[in-house]
């Protein structure tokens, strides 16, 4: 939040996570700001990946959703693979953890 702050950004839409978290599929992102001394000269790198947790791909992927990360679903370490099996047992809890 503070990077967005940072960048003019004062309003922040957040239905769009809970949208896709519905059908299975998570956000991942990472932000890099290059802070230099001129003012004008910040430079912001970001990569945005959405996963699909449903795909088989992630069947036998025992990593978690984004290194890194310290939301609750990442620092409790679920993985992708647990998440695929919650997904396709229609558990509940699947939507949950990708929806935080």
């Amino acid at each position: 939040m503070m990077i967005a702050l940072s960048l003019g950004i004062d309003h922040v839409e957040a239905s769009y996570p809970f949208m896709i978290g519905e059908v299975g599929k998570c956000i991942s992102s990472v932000f890099d700001i290059d802070y230099d001394n001129d003012e004008n000269s910040n430079d912001l790198n970001y990569d945005v990946k959405i996963m699909d947790l449903n795909d088989s791909i992630y069947e036998n992927d025992h990593t978690i959703l984004v290194n890194g990360c310290k939301c609750f679903t990442c620092s409790k370490n679920y993985t992708r693979a647990y998440i695929h099996h919650l997904l396709k047992c229609t558990e509940l809890n699947a939507n949950t953890l990708l929806i935080m």
